[in-house]
């Protein structure tokens, strides 16, 4: 459309974390329902059901220890990255807080339009965004605590420094019941999150669910990007 442009939205940095984290986190779901319920195990025997879990287990805590330095490389780019420092539309800012009712109403198709947002809508930025790091502390605290051993060249072991975590869940048994179903909260919600910008995609054809794999989207021209300017920079009539 005239009144259109496509825009660079997503650097490939943010999408190639994207994707590594949602990898990771459907590779723990399986190793992690697996180690919860194992439904097969490679050759016959007790021994093999044990090596076989202990494979399991070893792919699932290495894919965990990916997904922490993943995600902490994602947040500190959201805050101090060069290219583009994006901690205002992918959080709960109050640009997002404030624009969360308008949003609301939008995707409950009480109202057509909604004012404009560069990236994540403001649903995902002010509610499911702090739930998903709510519950990421909770998984990779209970994980460690499970992961029974040794820190820092044999130093200390994990007991030490979270042995006070399954106090907190009221026994060993009530943390590893927690452990299991957070995979089902991310579940849920990153499904809420397909959703939504599905929705927003086949309203708007602006390209928006297109846009976590090519990092490009349609804008409306007033806010499209000055030329030249990265998502730090000042914006058209944003």
């Amino acid at each position: 459309m005239a009144d259109e442009v496509e825009i660079k939205q997503r650097h490939w940095v943010y999408i190639l974390l994207h994707w590594l984290i949602v990898g990771c986190l459907v590779m723990l779901g399986i190793t992690g329902y697996y180690i919860h319920h194992p439904f097969f195990h490679i050759g016959s025997g007790e021994d093999n059901l044990f090596m076989t879990m202990a494979w399991i287990r070893w792919i699932h805590f290495v894919t965990a220890a990916v997904l922490i330095e993943s995600t902490a490389v994602r947040f500190e780019l959201a805050f101090f990255s060069h290219f583009d420092a994006d901690w205002r539309d992918i959080g709960p800012s109050m640009k997002n807080i404030r624009a969360l009712p308008e949003a609301i109403s939008y995707y409950l198709f009480l109202r057509k339009d909604h004012r404009y947002w560069r990236k994540l809508n403001p649903v995902v930025a002010t509610i499911i965004i702090p739930v998903w790091l709510i519950f990421f502390v909770i998984a990779v605290l209970t994980g460690f605590s499970m992961f029974n051993s040794q820190f820092f060249w044999g130093l200390t072991q994990t007991s030490t420094i979270v042995g006070w975590v399954p106090k907190v869940f009221g026994g060993e048994e009530n943390m590893r019941t927690w452990h299991f179903y957070l995979i089902w909260v991310f579940a849920c919600t990153g499904a809420v999150c397909v959703y939504l910008s599905i929705i927003r995609s086949a309203d708007e054809r602006d390209r928006t669910f297109r846009s976590i794999f090519s990092g490009r989207r349609l804008v409306p021209r007033k806010f499209a990007p000055i030329r030249g300017a990265s998502g730090r920079k000042k914006q058209r009539g944003g």
